[in-house]
């Protein structure tokens, strides 16, 4: 199945301790996403607007619907900073991958120069700005 028929995960609105569809690099045919968030206003600095987020995000792509376990559940849990503007709120978020694992570094071997490794472990943190809110 083409790429644009897969689902995918990871970014600032599913999976924020991952780069943008990163998650699973190559796609599933199902997914499942769990997004807590508790938002609060920052009385602490006295702007109108201003306030910040505590997160917690689970989940992850699967094959088929059958293969969807709890144990291959990734989890991904920070905070940001909240602007609320005219135009929505402007969002600063700093995602931690609370289990970053071992995947391959390249898809292609053929591409691999000697010495290089065969794996890479998965970014720990990941940083987003952006426009509007995460769901």
């Amino acid at each position: 199945m083409p790429p644009t028929e897969r689902y995918f995960a990871g970014g600032s609105t599913t999976l924020r301790g991952f780069s943008f569809d990163d998650a699973v690099p190559e796609g599933g045919y199902a997914m499942t996403i769990g997004n807590f968030e508790y938002r609060t206003p920052l009385g602490i600095i006295p702007i109108k607007g201003l306030g910040a987020a505590l997160f917690y995000d689970t989940g992850n792509v699967f094959s088929t619907l059958s293969d969807i376990h709890l144990s291959q559940f990734t989890h991904t849990a920070g905070f940001g900073l909240r602007y609320q503007t005219p135009l929505g709120p402007v969002r600063i978020d700093v995602g931690i991958n609370l289990n970053p694992k071992l995947r391959f570094r390249v898809q292609d071997l053929s591409t691999l120069k000697p010495g290089e490794p065969l794996y890479r472990r998965e970014e720990r943190f990941k940083v987003f700005f952006t426009l509007g809110n995460p769901f």
